[in-house]
């Protein structure tokens, strides 16, 4: 049972002869790893992770800046307290001396300054100033750090108490540096990663560019690499290694039809033309007329071969899948098993159906999947001699539903046991029958598969 359908075997990753130099690593060009899109999506993310950063350090400095702000006005607030306590009034001679008193503490933080009606310093570290009331910020040319304190109206004259801002720019200061060493921290780190991220990817891809290279000279047998990590390269390799065992199956395919055509197309013509010549020299009308029926006979084979030509590219464009529809499987393996039946009597062969068969039904073309079974039925009665039992099921296992035809005739012979499609033989239909399987089984997204049973060979479909 040689013509029929088989998913191709599949073929080990191996360069051809002289490929070596091909596969020699790349050089190294920063130019176009720069322009990878992983390192443009590396720059970017580093951008938006610099400005985060950066409007997170500005938000955390004010907020620093407000906090010791209000702890400076609170320490001025309660130094004002103890001053006026401590003074009993609020005259100028006693807040002179209370000031003098708290002055001479070892505490160069805080600063005090007292006026008298006409402007004049009556004591302080401070120089005179407008009286201003309220909280505020001097800064004078001779001390270090900003002074943050507040102004009081005196009934005779003008107080202010004030205190070094020496945390907050020190803070400040602490902060910009960290930031800064963080910074270039995470900016080495991130172009360095991203460097050898990009450098990864590109090699990645360095090896499907130069698989397709391969393909595109030639060598149909190379493969993607998989890496085994199952990521979205691997993925993306099983995938493109797939399609690239479908084109190498459907280039199989077209070699093996074109041989077919070839001497299906020979064979026919010649005999014509053999047909056509005894025409000329035939004396008879009898014997024209008979020259001229053969020569209408391998016309009309040849016909047949253009027929199943088209009617192979038609299914094979996918245009059918529109008339999908459910299909009850079992019945159809039951209506083509007695409708075969007198056939394979007649060439001294039997045909059932196997024992507890379960009711399947499928999503598909029934005037297809006919075509697909009866051709499977009529190359198991054509290439299995007298005694041969051929049997049909269906079965079930998990989600998938199987159609199975067995026979117990010789199976493949030992030559063709390597190659699951094996070639057809001159004459014997080009194959057509097993591409025209095989066309229908990928129209269903099916598989297909044969196996030497010993004896015999058992052909399984899988939806």
């Amino acid at each position: 049972m040689p013509d029929t359908g088989s998913v191709l075997p599949t073929i080990p990753d191996r360069a051809p002869p002289g490929a070596a130099a091909s596969q020699k690593r790349p050089r190294f060009d920063v130019a176009r790893l720069v322009r990878t899109t992983s390192f443009r999506l590396m720059v970017s993310y580093v951008l938006l992770f610099t400005l985060s950063v950066t409007i997170l350090f500005i938000a955390v400095s004010l907020a620093v800046g407000a906090d010791t702000r209000r702890q400076v006005d609170a320490d001025v607030a309660e130094e004002f307290g103890e001053i006026t306590t401590a003074a009993g009034n609020l005259s100028l001679s006693a807040l002179r001396r209370t000031i003098l008193e708290y002055s001479s503490r070892p505490d160069d933080r805080m600063h005090y300054l007292l006026q008298n009606a006409s402007g004049g310093v009556e004591v302080g570290d401070l120089p005179a100033m407008p009286p201003r009331i309220g909280p505020f910020t001097l800064r004078i040319a001779r001390l270090t750090w900003p002074v943050r304190g507040r102004g009081m109206k005196l009934p005779d004259g003008y107080l202010f108490i004030g205190a070094d801002e020496f945390e907050a720019p020190r803070l400040r200061t602490a902060l910009r540096n960290s930031f800064l060493l963080t910074l270039g921290l995470a900016l080495t780190l991130a172009f360095g990663g991203g460097f050898l991220i990009s450098l990864g990817i590109l090699h990645r891809l360095e090896t499907v560019s130069r698989t397709s290279r391969a393909i595109m000279d030639g060598d149909f047998s190379r493969r993607v690499p998989i890496g085994g990590t199952n990521d979205e390269f691997d993925q993306l390799g099983q995938v493109l290694n797939q399609m690239l065992d479908r084109i190498e199956s459907l280039m199989a395919d077209v070699q093996r039809v074109s041989a077919g055509i070839a001497h299906d197309l020979r064979t026919p013509l010649t005999r014509m033309r053999q047909r056509l010549e005894l025409a000329l020299d035939a004396d008879t009308i009898p014997d024209l007329r008979a020259a001229l029926g053969q020569s209408i006979e391998n016309i009309d084979a040849i016909l047949a071969t253009f027929t199943a030509m088209l009617r192979i590219g038609q299914i094979a464009s996918g245009s059918r899948r529109a008339g999908f529809r459910e299909v009850d499987l079992t019945a159809l393996v039951t209506q083509l098993a007695e409708t075969y039946q007198p056939v394979a009597e007649s060439a001294g062969q039997s045909l059932r159906i196997a024992p507890h068969t379960p009711a399947c039904r499928i999503s598909g073309d029934q005037a297809l999947l006919t075509q697909l079974l009866a051709n499977l039925i009529e190359n198991a009665i054509r290439h299995c001699p007298p005694g041969t039992t051929t049997t049909l099921g269906t079965a079930r296992l998990g989600h998938a539903i199987t159609l199975t035809v067995q026979d117990t005739g010789p199976g493949l012979p030992a030559s063709q046991q390597g190659h699951p499609t094996p070639p057809p033989a001159p004459g014997s239909g080009g194959g057509f029958g097993l591409s025209l399987v095989r066309a229908i089984v990928h129209l269903h997204d099916a598989g297909i598969a044969l196996h030497n049973t010993h004896p015999g060979l058992r052909v399984t479909i899988q939806f």
